[in-house]
């Protein structure tokens, strides 16, 4: 058993900049594993809104920070939108 990744080119912001890095996926398998997930990226191809994309974004760097990850009440949903 092995692990096989999609090999990407990655355009990195600065880490002022809060945008998500630019992806060009490669349609090339390599060996190893993949450096991240790219759901972000696929999501905004797919024309999902850029709320759901960015609360996306902040639930996941919670989870990394080892943060309680709280439901949004209807307020900030509505103002997120």
């Amino acid at each position: 058993l092995s692990l096989w990744t999609m090999q990407v080119m990655l355009e990195k912001k600065t880490e002022a900049d809060d945008t998500l890095d630019d992806v060009i996926f490669l349609y090339r398998a390599i060996p190893g594993r993949s450096e991240g997930s790219f759901a972000y990226h696929c999501a905004a191809a797919a024309n999902v809104p850029r709320a759901v994309i960015d609360r996306a974004v902040q639930v996941s760097r919670l989870r990394d920070a080892g943060e309680p990850v709280h439901a949004m009440d209807r307020s900030e949903a509505d103002a997120a939108s």
